[in-house]
C-alpha cells in the first residue's frame, strides 16, 4: 500500500448491488467500482464477483472505504446464461479450482440431468468438477444403493464422489480433504443442504438455514448472495444461491460433447465427421452406451442439451 494514494489488493469476498466487500489484510471493506468491462460484449456480463482479485485506494487514511480500480484477469469461473441480455453469461463467481454439485439424497429429490449441467458448466468454466450427495443420512439401504448406481459414472470418469450429512457428521472429513486448499464453489439446487454443510466445515456464525417445503418437496433459498467464506484448514469456499433450473452460458452446440469426457474420447470414430451423437447412423457414442461402455443416461442428458442449445441458437440467429 502506497503513501500517497493508499492502494490496496484485495479478494471480494461478497457483493451487494453496486458495493463490493473486499478482503484486504484480514478486513472486510466496502468499496465502490470505477471498472472499464473490456470483455467481449457477446460473451460475458458482470462487473465484480465474489472471488474477483481486485487493486483499487482506499478513500482515506480510515481505510475504511474504498474504490476498485481494476480486477485481475480471471480463471476458472462458474457463469449461467443472463437473464436480461441474450447471447451473454453472467459470471457468478470467479478464480474458482473446482465446482463440487450438491444434491440431497431425498429432499428434495435428485434431479441427474441437473448433475450433467453442473458438470458442463465446470468444465466450460475452466474448473475440476465433483458430486456431493448430501442429507445420506435419509437414505435407507435401498436409496444408498440408488445413490451409488447414481454415482459410478461419475466415479468412473475420474470425478470425485463424496456422500455427506450434514446432521450426523458422515463423509465431512472426505469433504473437507477434497476442499483443502483450494478455491471451490457449492452449486445444486435449493435445499440440498449447502449451507448446512459450510456451517459444519467452518468455525464462525452459521449461516441460515431452512426446511424443504413438505408439498412441493423443493428446496428454499436461504442463501441470497453468493459469498466467499474462509476454511480453517486453508482454502475457501464460495457459497452461491440455490438453482431449480439452470441455463446454460453462450455454448455453441457444436462444443457440447468436448465438454463431457467420454464423449470427448470418442471423437473421431464417428462416421460423420459433423456426427451431432443425436441419431446419425455409424455414431461412435450412441453405440458405446449401447453396449454400456457409457452411461445412458448421460447420453439422454446430453442429447436434451445439445436439442435446447440449438434451438436456443436459431432463435438468436447465431
Amino acid at each position: 500500500m502506497s503513501a500517497d494514494r493508499l492502494e490496496f489488493q484485495g479478494v471480494v469476498v461478497r457483493v451487494h448491488g453496486l458495493t463490493a466487500v473486499v478482503e484486504v489484510a484480514d478486513r472486510e471493506v466496502p468499496c465502490t467500482a470505477r471498472v472499464r468491462d473490456r470483455r467481449p460484449a457477446r460473451r460475458e456480463h458482470s462487473r465484480v464477483v465474489a472471488g474477483d482479485r481486485v487493486a483499487g485506494h482506499f478513500l482515506d487514511e480510515s481505510l475504511e472505504a474504498g474504490v476498485i480500480e481494476r480486477v485481475e484477469p480471471r480463471r476458472g469461473r462458474l457463469a449461467r446464461a443472463s437473464n436480461r441480455l441474450r447471447g451473454r453469461e453472467q459470471v457468478v463467481a470467479a478464480n474458482v479450482d473446482l465446482l463440487v454439485c450438491v444434491v440431497a439424497a431425498l429432499d428434495p429429490p435428485i434431479e441427474p440431468h441437473l448433475i450433467d449441467r453442473f458438470q458442463v458448466i465446470a468444465a466450460q468454466g475452466g474448473m475440476g468438477f465433483a458430486l456431493c450427495v448430501n442429507k445420506i443420512d435419509l437414505a435407507g439401504a435401498a436409496l444408498r444403493g440408488e445413490v451409488q448406481s447414481l454415482a459410478d459414472p461419475y466415479r468412473a470418469l475420474g470425478f470425485p464422489v463424496v456422500l455427506t450429512s450434514a446432521l450426523t457428521g458422515e463423509g465431512l472429513d472426505d469433504l473437507r480433504a477434497l476442499l483443502a486448499g483450494r478455491a471451490s464453489v457449492l452449486a445444486g439446487p435449493s435445499g440440498a443442504g449447502k449451507s448446512s454443510l459450510v456451517n459444519a466445515l467452518r468455525p464462525g456464525p452459521p449461516l441460515a438455514t431452512a426446511e424443504v417445503n413438505r408439498k412441493s418437496r423443493e428446496g428454499v433459498h436461504t442463501t441470497t448472495v453468493t459469498r466467499l467464506l474462509r476454511l480453517a484448514g486453508g482454502g475457501h469456499i464460495v457459497d452461491t444461491p440455490g438453482v431449480r433450473d439452470l441455463a446454460l452460458s453462450a455454448l455453441a452446440p457444436g462444443d457440447l460433447a468436448g465438454l463431457m469426457p467420454e464423449f470427448a474420447a470418442l471423437r473421431g470414430g464417428c462416421r460423420f465427421k459433423d456426427c451431432a451423437h443425436l441419431a446419425e447412423p455409424g455414431c461412435a457414442v450412441i453405440a458405446a452406451a449401447g453396449r454400456g461402455e457409457i452411461s445412458p443416461q448421460r447420453l439422454g442428458h446430453y442429447q436434451f442439451i445439445r436439442r435446447e442449445l440449438e434451438a436456443a441458437a436459431r432463435a438468436s440467429g447465431w
